[in-house]
């Protein structure tokens, strides 16, 4: 009962609640939902209101915006003064013929919904956007780096010739099959809104702006792509901005490359591009299509990308394209070269290959990925040199630029002269000029040291294994086995004479080992032997008396071989701007050889006399003053000098201070000469050192081609020691990675010589 009556009452006080709030409503809404004084209608009423509007008025009626625009909806209209349409129909004379005949066609639709974005838009909030909202103006690190807008206008699916290779279909010739897919246009296209801001965000200038739209940015005004818009008018909803230019529908990359320009074409880059297409079946937007939910038959339709290029060419979505709110700030860049322009590339670069078709895939890869940006190209960037897509600083000649177009993906330049990738001016050139490294080729790809070994202004001396050295031909110890050459699939394998099989390369290994063959210098021919730090960390020791290159270990024959092998390599003769290449047969060993190991079996009395100093801890066989990884030139005396100065009767701190005399810390020294001379700090704590601050004591080392030379304190020479085999430039090596099963996870962390005398602080360092 209870209950009964509490129901009763809350109905009663509802519908009391309900009388007041709908009296209220009625005052609230002849105070507060009536349109302000200028707010006369929606847009399209709006327009109609506006003298100078009256083409854009008629287009709008003739594809049947007017209704839309008046109907529901928010939108900003950029609507063209019919000043601004008179000009464009001279230009544009097809235009005019579908405006006087009064008849819609898709055409003139596009153009209607270019000029049509979503969303009001006031002028404040045009320059006030990124991606992840309006920025704060007073915040240092809020800035519109949001530029585009979405406009209404969509392209119809795409059809395309295609045939399977692989897993996949991709784009070819229409004469090559009868095969059709049709690619899914996922977004409508957006338009450039440009602003005082805009240039300073990203440090471009105004004059950057007439390099794509052939006028004058004027500052304080706004821009629609090329058109200044002004003027704005409101609506009940959203904005409409006069324009003193028509714009077209900004065509994307690919449409950009289809359409011939003053007689130049761009086909043949474009028929590269369409050789890494891939399509995938999208299922969501076949079943969306109408009809489809009542069972009709209806296309099918695909994705379309190009998963192995900087960016998709046909996509409208820019950068994280799972995000579309990416695509209002991030924009690419596409330099294309005419159809002249890449054949005069192929031959003057590539000619050794017969035509473009026959290039291997990664270069083809690399050619195109090169003429990519990851951000629009502006004269300011141009004049600085901008990164394309393959890493590489590039420099254009404005005689070299014959189009330039902003597009809705990327900003366009046409070129009459290819880029030319560093690849091929690099110590990598002998690799994707001639057929003789194609193992090489694949391995720089898929390992990534090609993009350490085209550094510019570097001095590498690259010794290069080619496919007769390593390939099935040569010691079998590396081959490429390509499973599928046009998606560029393949591994590695090498052939292990022992078990008599292929073992698989891992991509880890492979790249350790390439780096090894690297060398950060070029030899300089003074010493007899000459010790070449390389990209990997390691040594390579060039033999001027005998003509050999090998690294820290005698070079063997095949993978994990024992018979040893001296290489003699070949100089190649062509042109590279960031040093010199070595023809080889196989690869480069590297001892591995440890403190412990090299003290042990070679001076176990200077290893008993570490332990008794505190140096060295037998139970974990380390050496607790030395810093792992850190580079020491170490001078190890005989055991016969060590007994002669009686080593072993100093007292435990005297011992350890004289013994770190002998490590000089941060540098290898080898006997070649091309370390500097100078006075080099030791591990021996200085008497000078305060508790504030530690010092260590110095050995003045003077260093030329085949010796070392240690100067006494009167700069007078004390000891010299001559390049020697098996006493000298012995190298001690850091596991980079505890308990590896790699062979390569290794750098060299000192060099060792052995002397005949000891070293005496007192004698050698000056005060």
């Amino acid at each position: 009962m209870f209950y009964r009556c509490l129901r009763y009452y809350i109905l009663i006080i509802i519908t009391i609640a309900g009388i007041v709030s709908h009296g209220c409503r009625d005052n609230w809404d002849q105070d507060k939902y009536q349109p302000p004084e200028w707010q006369k209608g929606k847009i399209f009423t709006q327009i109609q209101e506006e003298d100078d509007l009256e083409t854009f008025a008629l287009l709008l009626r003739i594809t049947g915006y007017d209704t839309i625009l008046n109907t529901s909806g928010s939108y900003t209209v950029f609507a063209p003064t019919d000043e601004a349409f008179n000009s464009f129909f001279q230009e544009y004379p097809e235009y005019q013929f579908v405006t006087d005949s009064a008849k819609s066609s898709r055409k003139l639709t596009s153009l209607v919904e270019f000029q049509i974005i979503f969303n009001a838009w006031s002028q404040e909030q045009f320059q006030s956007l990124d991606i992840d909202g309006w920025i704060d103006p007073k915040d240092a690190f809020s800035e519109p780096k949001a530029f585009k807008r979405k406009t209404l206008y969509r392209e119809t699916n795409k059809k395309y010739p295609t045939v399977q290779k692989g897993d996949y279909d991709q784009i070819v010739d229409s004469l090559e099959t009868k095969n059709r897919k049709i690619a899914y246009t996922n977004s409508n296209k957006y338009s450039p809104i440009f602003f005082d801001d805009f240039f300073n965000v990203y440090n471009l200038a105004f004059e950057d702006y007439e390099f794509y739209f052939n006028r004058i940015f004027k500052s304080g005004k706004l821009y629609f792509a090329g058109a200044e818009f002004y003027e704005r008018i409101p609506a009940e909803n959203g904005f409409i901005y006069k324009t003193d230019e028509v714009v077209l529908p900004l065509p994307n990359g690919e449409e950009i490359l289809e359409r011939e320009y003053n007689s130049y074409n761009y086909h043949a880059f474009l028929d590269l591009i369409h050789q890494f297409s891939k399509f995938n079946i999208n299922l969501e937007a076949t079943y969306e299509q109408p009809g489809a939910d009542l069972g009709l038959e209806v296309d099918t339709l695909f994705n379309l990308s190009y998963p192995d290029l900087l960016f998709n060419i046909q996509n409208e979505l820019t950068g994280n394209t799972n995000d579309q709110k990416q695509t209002i700030r991030e924009h690419y860049g596409l330099l294309a070269p005419t159809d002249a322009a890449i054949e005069a590339f192929m031959n003057e670069n590539l000619s050794t290959w017969g035509n473009l078709n026959n290039i291997p895939v990664i270069v083809k890869k690399v050619i195109i990925n090169s003429h990519m940006t990851k951000a629009p190209v502006y004269p300011s960037d141009i004049a600085k040199g901008f990164i394309n897509g393959e890493g590489d600083r590039v420099f254009l000649n404005e005689s070299e630029i014959i189009q330039t177009t902003f597009g809705s993906n990327c900003s366009f330049i046409g070129l009459n002269r290819a880029i030319v990738p560093r690849v091929i001016t690099s110590i990598c050139r002998p690799v994707y000029l001639t057929r003789d490294y194609q193992i090489m080729m694949y391995a720089l790809d898929a390992t990534k040291v090609l993009e350490a070994a085209k550094k510019p202004n570097a001095t590498f001396s690259f010794y290069l294994p080619s496919d007769l050295g390593i390939g099935l031909g040569g010691d079998s110890s590396l081959s490429v086995v390509i499973t599928d050459p046009e998606l560029n699939r393949y591994h590695f394998e090498a052939y292990q004479k022992g078990a008599n099989s292929f073992v698989n390369v891992p991509i880890t290994e492979l790249r350790k080992k390439i780096l090894n063959q690297i060398g950060i210098s070029i030899p300089r021919g003074y010493a007899n032997k000459e010790f070449i730090k390389n990209l990997g960390g390691n040594y390579i020791i060039v033999d001027h008396n005998d003509g050999t290159v090998r690294g820290t270990a005698p070079t063997t024959f095949g993978f994990n071989g024992d018979s040893v092998v001296h290489l003699k390599p070949e100089k190649y003769s062509g042109y590279t701007d960031n040093g010199e290449v070595f023809d080889v047969d196989t690869w480069f060993s590297f001892s591995k050889a440890s403190y412990y190991g090299i003290f042990i079996s070679e001076y176990p009395y200077f290893l008993d006399l570490l332990e008794k100093a505190g140096l060295f801890n037998p139970s974990f066989f380390t050496f607790p003053f030395l810093i792992p990884g850190e580079p020491y030139t170490i001078f190890i005396p005989s055991q016969q000098a060590l007994e002669e100065y009686r080593a072993d009767t100093l007292s435990k701190e005297e011992l350890n201070q004289f013994l770190r005399y002998h490590f000089v810390k941060g540098e290898l020294i080898f006997t070649d000469g091309n370390q500097p001379g100078g006075n080099y700090p030791t591990t021996r704590v200085d008497e000078s050192s305060t508790t504030t601050q530690s010092k260590q004591s110095t050995l003045h080392i003077l260093t030329k081609p085949d010796m070392i030379e240690l100067l006494d304190k009167e700069n007078s020479v004390y000891l010299t020691i001559p390049e020697e085999d098996g006493k000298t430039n012995r190298t001690v090596v850091f596991e980079t990675v505890n308990n590896s099963t790699s062979e390569w996870d290794f750098i060299t962390t000192a060099v060792i010589h052995q002397i005949d005398k000891v070293l005496n602080k007192d004698s050698l360092q000056a005060r």
